[in-house]
């Protein structure tokens, strides 16, 4: 099916927008490179260079559920794909007073590797893992840096291979809204 964004706004209610779609007749196949390059600043990022803030740790953040016994290679080749596929994610801002800049590299350019961050929980009761958690939180807040175009990081909490663990999924709030 195929409908645009402006048919989203010109007609008002889901009996109206499905009267509005067509049938796709032929899938559009984005660009070799369309997702890298320079990009123009959205209105966060003007906001932030206008206000001249710090803008590192601005993020939004979701736990998951893992399953047990996770092997971690799969997850890191799980977070190497969605950097490939998701262009903001490989995003470096450039900020100076007065002067942004925004790029995106290509994919394959982020080590997914670099951005995963493996916690032993094994054996920890509730209170240490609550404990730990909110530590290595902030330690992921503190690893995000937009200039050095780190963007994400994961954090999986591991309860060993018979019980369900937890991922720490954080994205800086340029890459992400909601």
């Amino acid at each position: 099916l195929e409908l645009s964004a402006r048919d989203v706004f010109d007609h008002k209610s889901a009996a109206s927008l499905a009267a509005a779609v067509s049938d796709a007749q032929e899938p559009v196949a984005e660009a070799a490179g369309a997702g890298v390059g320079s990009v123009p600043l959205t209105p966060i990022m003007r906001r932030f260079a206008e206000s001249g803030g710090p803008v590192d740790r601005f993020n939004q953040s979701l736990a998951l559920r893992v399953p047990a016994g996770m092997a971690e290679r799969d997850l890191v080749t799980a977070v190497r794909t969605l950097l490939d596929q998701h262009d903001v994610l490989r995003m470096r801002v450039a900020s100076g007073p007065g002067d942004w800049s925004v790029e995106i590299a290509a994919p394959g350019s982020v080590r997914a590797r670099d951005l995963v961050r493996r916690v032993d929980e094994t054996g920890l009761d509730a209170a240490a893992r609550d404990a730990r958690h909110v530590m290595e939180a902030e330690a992921a807040r503190e690893r995000l840096a937009p200039a050095d175009g780190v963007m994400a990081q994961f954090v999986w909490f591991d309860r060993g291979p018979h019980e369900p663990g937890r991922l720490l999924v954080m994205v800086h709030h340029f890459a992400v809204d909601g």
